[in-house]
């Protein structure tokens, strides 16, 4: 079979350095042998499309040949025709990139590159691969370089290198140079295409001069706001704009519209012609520097820059009068009035236009410290809830609280011939007062329920407390003798009825004074159980105190025996002895029948546990009787 040669192959070969077969046109193939090839590129890489699998497999059997140094497979024809063509390709692209920019783009060498991938005139030209290749090959070799650095090395043959318009040609030694001679396609204006300009980036406002000694165009950066485009007899420049004054007939929105700062200074600017004159108004309007002035309509207010920094404008809502004061009204304006003038109605007064001035102080509940020195100035003295405070003083003194001498005192002399009466009930601050002295009588009314009365003299004698000797001072207190029981004191005569009430009556203890428990319940036992049986059931939260128990049998058989206390069913839960375990048995069938026990009308100290029941445990079917008094709280 015939394989054409194509990019794809070419490419293979030149990576894997076989060069010098990518010039032919064609190989020769056992179909058999290419097909088996064929499968295995596309079992491996089946991403691959049918001419570069099909590519990649003539490869590996060209590779394969060589490796064995077999003789390759038979070439059909060399590259004719159809290299030269790819060749002046090249060189024509080379051309019109030189008409175009003196230089090809990426673009355009990516395309050269590309047409002359694989083409390589330095293999031998037979067919075998075992002989050397010549150093170089016959005919013209073309080199093409970029600033001096080679870009390509290819074998030409005859070519025609034709400059025509805007193209200059020159051959010195073995270097062809090429340039343009023209400005060729879309380029910036300021840019080194030009010999006669300074390349430059350009930026809004900018213009363009002739600038320097040897002239070129330049980019001319725009002047600051009010600067003037000047000349300094050398070049254009922007400088201050002088000259005389400037009139203009009208200043009109959208005409006269862009922003900057109109330079008055020689110049008349006539407004008294003018219907309105307005100055700026923004919201949030704020001043920046000296003389900005602007009107805020969020705040709506006057805005001014005053002193380094943003100050507002108020307007007054009228002239006023003489001697009156500017008033805030809150609202960016202010009213010239009377400041101790309200203007609602006066005090008492039916259609006046003022108020009386309110009259206040600074609250305090303690009194304020003297000033330091006379004629100085104080303020008056009230208290939280408004109350005015005033002083008494006499002989040049504050008259304070208490018993003072006459000279620190302000005496109250009561008539002689009257009597003083006070009426009752007096309340708690009355009777707590200091007394003031008074001659003459002084009655006192009656006292109100339950007030307690300190006594401070009894007899003239100051009285005493506590348990005191007898003596002048000492108060006593008499007990009739015949008085009956005292109520609830549980005390009665001999032979007298039994008091309703008792006294509960303590003994002292290791954990100190404790009250005796008396015992007013009692359980019974009589029976032949072999376990526990329940005596007095639990109540929860309460204790079960135990005054007297008693154990016995009149079996001649042996059974132990004890108390416990627990929880559950017959104490089970918890099970704690009370009581040693006690053997007991009789002597005989007739007596003496085994007992212990214990009698006491008050508790000694068995118990059970808050919320614990008491039982009696046997370990035998033995008739046992038992008996306990307690109680239970």
């Amino acid at each position: 079979m015939t394989f054409a040669n194509n990019a794809h192959l070419r490419h293979y070969l030149i990576e894997g350095g076989l060069s010098h077969l990518a010039v032919y046109a064609s190989f020769e193939f056992e179909a058999d042998r290419f097909e088996e090839r064929l499968v295995q590129v596309r079992t491996q890489h089946p991403y691959l499309d049918q001419d570069e699998a099909a590519a990649r497999a003539a490869y590996r059997m060209l590779a394969s040949q060589a490796k064995r140094h077999k003789k390759i497979a038979k070439i059909k024809k060399r590259l004719g025709i159809r290299f030269w063509i790819i060749v002046a390709a090249v060189l024509l692209a080379g051309l019109l990139c030189a008409i175009a920019h003196a230089e090809p783009t990426p673009q355009q060498m990516s395309v050269i590159r590309n047409a002359m991938r694989g083409v390589n005139l330095l293999a031998p030209m037979g067919s075998g691969l075992a002989g050397p290749a010549p150093q170089q090959p016959n005919g013209i070799i073309l080199q093409f370089r970029q600033s001096s650095s080679t870009l390509a090395t290819r074998p030409a043959g005859l070519v025609i290198l034709d400059c025509t318009t805007n193209m200059t040609c020159s051959f010195s030694g073995n270097t062809f140079t090429l340039t343009s001679s023209g400005g060729g396609g879309a380029h910036n204006f300021l840019s080194s295409t030009h010999s006669d300009t300074t390349p430059a980036s350009p930026s809004r406002g900018d213009l363009v001069t002739g600038q320097g000694a040897s002239p070129t165009w330049s980019r001319l950066a725009l002047g600051a706001g009010g600067l003037c485009l000047t000349s300094n007899g050398t070049d254009a420049v922007w400088g201050s704009c002088s000259g005389g004054a400037t009139t203009w007939s009208s200043l009109t929105a959208g005409t006269n519209s862009n922003a900057g700062t109109f330079a008055a200074s020689g110049n008349t600017w006539d407004f008294a012609a003018s219907t309105l004159f307005k100055l700026r108004v923004g919201a949030g309007l704020t001043t920046s520097a000296n003389g900005d002035l602007g009107y805020d309509t969020t705040n709506t207010s006057w805005k001014a820059f005053q002193g380094g920094a943003d100050r507002f404008l108020l307007v007054s809502t009228n002239k006023g009068s003489a001697n009156q004061i500017p008033i805030n009204n809150g609202d960016g304006t202010f009213t010239i009035a009377d400041p101790l003038v309200s203007g609602i109605t006066a005090h008492d007064a039916a259609g006046s236009t003022t108020n009386p001035v309110a009259i206040g102080g600074y609250a305090s509940a303690a009194a304020p410290a003297d000033v330091s020195a006379d004629n100085d100035i104080t303020r008056a003295w009230f208290l939280r809830n408004g109350s005015q405070v005033f002083n008494l003083a006499s002989g040049g003194s504050l008259v304070t609280l208490g018993q003072k001498a006459m000279s620190a005192s302000l005496p109250v002399v009561l008539p002689s011939d009257q009597t003083v009466s006070v009426t009752g009930p007096l309340t708690d601050a009355q009777l707590r007062a200091t007394p003031v002295p008074v001659s003459g009588t002084v009655s006192i009314g009656t006292f109100p329920d339950n007030e307690p009365i300190n006594v401070a003299q009894m007899n003239g004698v100051a009285v005493t407390m506590g348990n005191g000797v007898a003596g002048t001072g000492v108060q006593r207190v008499a007990v009739a003798s015949d008085n009956s029981a005292v109520s609830g004191f549980g005390v009665g005569a001999t032979g007298s009825a039994v008091p309703a009430n008792a006294v509960y009556q303590g003994v002292r203890t290791s954990s100190g004074l404790t009250g005796l428990i008396g015992c007013n319940n009692t359980a019974l036992y009589s029976n032949t159980t072999n376990g526990n049986t329940e005596l007095v059931a639990l109540t929860g939260g309460q204790t079960i105190y135990i005054c007297s128990w008693q154990i016995s049998t009149s079996q001649t058989t042996a059974v132990s025996v004890r108390l416990v206390r627990g929880t559950g069913t017959a104490c089970a839960t918890g099970e704690t002895s009370i009581t040693p375990t006690y053997p007991v048995q009789a002597a005989t069938s007739t007596g003496p029948i085994g007992l212990v026990g214990m009698m006491s009308p008050f508790w000694q100290g068995l118990a059970g546990a808050s919320g614990d029941a008491i039982c009696i445990e046997t370990n035998a079917a033995v008739s046992v009787q038992a008996f306990i008094t307690y109680t239970k709280y």
